[in-house]
Order: structure tokens, then sequence, then C-alpha cells
């Protein structure tokens, strides 16, 4: 890193170093879904045979994924067993044997990186900057009806994944389409994705700190839109009316970075027996991800928190 940029990419790193506060939050672009072979049945295996010490390291573990709310107790017809492989370290690593399932799920073609293409993406660039994707894979939701072929069976009870964890056929392929959603306007321009591995990469090290502040952070995000919306009459002083249960998406003249998104509020419907009435759906015109959230009200402040959890 040249020594004249060094203050500044320590500042960014310092200023986001909530990104490494190992909250688990998701990314929606995709969920991970398991579509079974045909006259594929539900197999349900015992619990392996295992030592004291082996069964206090898979507690903790299943523990801690508990307090994560990537597992959650099940009662499915699906079991397949806990495993510790031991890394190449000596350490002991949490992992669920689901060869059995495996054999019954329909592979997922989507493409594997291929080596040869990332090093001849790479050019004349010199200065490289590698994020590794920490427990990316738990940010990625397992679809719900899926939930209940993911379970897993120990000693310490039953549980089904909600989140997707490697060891499924497809797991890798899930996560390379939603990290490829993610990235789709820069990906191959100035970074590269290996399994959970980015490379951000530029000739010079002015135009590397730009990438990563520019396309990899949004700093102010919500003093952005709550500034957006005190600037906005309508917003920010008028309630909002919906006269139509089913409205079409409607385009309006908007800045950076809201161009990119279609926003549109549906309602009133018969309220739900936990007082939602209202639907706000987000739509990003470039990679198609669309996500709609449930309103009791639509008050400005009810929408733009909505939009901000969003």
């Amino acid at each position: 890193m040249p020594e004249g940029l060094r203050p500044q990419v320590l500042a960014l790193v310092e200023k986001h170093r909530a990104l490494w506060s190992g909250h688990l939050s998701y990314i929606m672009p995709t969920e991970h879904r398991i579509e079974l072979k045909p006259g594929s049945k539900p197999v349900r295996l015992n619990p392996y045979l295992m030592d004291l010490r082996t069964r206090e390291l898979i507690k903790a573990q299943v523990d801690r994924m508990l307090k994560l709310e990537v597992i959650e107790p099940s009662q499915s017809e699906w079991a397949s067993p806990v495993v510790l492989i031991p890394e190449p370290d000596g350490s002991p690593r949490f992992c669920i044997d689901y060869r059995q399932l495996n054999e019954r799920t329909v592979p997922d073609s989507y493409p594997l990186p291929c080596m040869d293409d990332c090093l001849d993406s790479l050019g004349d660039a010199h200065l490289f900057s590698t994020s590794d994707c920490n427990a990316g894979h738990w940010k990625i939701p397992t679809a719900e009806k899926d939930k209940p072929k993911t379970a897993l069976t120990c000693r310490c009870g039953t549980y089904q994944c909600t989140r997707l964890t490697f060891g499924l056929c497809n797991a890798r392929a899930t996560f390379l389409r939603a990290i490829d959603m993610i990235l789709s306007g820069v990906k191959w321009q100035n970074v590269l994705v290996y399994f959970d591995d980015l490379i951000i990469f530029s000739t010079d090290g002015a135009r590397m700190y730009q990438t990563l502040k520019d396309h990899y952070y949004w700093p102010s995000l919500a003093a952005d839109v709550f500034g957006w919306v005190a600037a906005c009459p309508t917003s920010a002083n008028i309630r909002l009316m919906c006269t139509q249960s089913t409205a079409p998406m409607r385009l309006f003249p908007a800045t950076e970075p809201f161009a990119a998104l279609a926003i549109d509020l549906l309602g009133p419907s018969p309220r739900t027996p936990d007082r939602y009435a209202y639907s706000l759906v987000i739509r990003d015109r470039f990679n198609k991800v669309t996500r709609a959230v449930s309103l009791k009200d639509i008050s400005a402040l009810d929408v733009l928190s909505a939009f901000l959890d969003t």
C-alpha cells in the first residue's frame, strides 16, 4: 500500500468497523432451495457415537448457532448426523453429514469460477485488496419449505437450518449466485470472486481507494435517506393515501442512489390478525431483486423505517 494512502485506508476501515462486529444480517438476492429427485423419500439417521469431549464441543457450537439464529429446533422427518472434522491446524470443524440428502438432490448447474479467467482479468493491475466472506453463507436464508430437509441431529436434539450451510451439494452454487448478483455491476471490472474470497484490483493506489470508497460502502445511508425525506414536503408533511390494492410500479424522478430503485405502496387491504394492512414493495431495477414489507400504518416515518430496515 502506498504510504500516502495508508491513513485514508485505515480511516475507511475504522469508519466501517461495524462490518466486523460479528452480527449476522441477511443478504436477499436469492434463497437456498433444495429440489429433490422424483421419488425421493425422507431419510432420518441417528446421531453418531462420540466421546464426551466431542459431545461438549458439538454442544458449544449448537448453542452458538442457536444464539445467532442460524438453526432452530425442528420436528422434521429428515435428520442428518453431526460430525467434527479436524482442520489442518488440528482444530475441530463442525460439519453435517448430508451425503444421503445430497444423493437425493437435483444438482444446481450454476457455473463455478475458472482460475484462468480470473488471472486473465487482472491485466496490468498490481494493487490488490482481498476480503474473505467470513460466515458469508450464514447471511443467505434457506427457503421456508426446504428448512426441514436440512435437519441435523446430535445428542443435544434435532435442529434445522434457517440459513445456508456448507455441506449441502448446491450450497456453493447458491453462494456464488448471490455474490454475483450483488457485484453484477463491477465484477470482472475491478473485483473478482473466487468462492468466498473477493479480490479488488487496480493499477494505482488512488484508484483502488476510490473504488473501495465508492462501490463497496454507503457510509451515510441513514443520514442520506432522512435528509432526502426531510427535504421532500410530501414525505415529511403529508400522510400517504392509497386507493388501489394492486397498483403498478411507478418511477419518480430521483437522484442517486434512489434512481436505481422502484418503490410502490400497496393497500389498504383487510387487516391481518397482527394489524398489517399495507405492503411496501421495493425493486432494484438493476438486478431485479424485489422485497415486500408489511406495514400497519403508512405515515412517512413508518414507510421510511421500513425502507431502512429493508
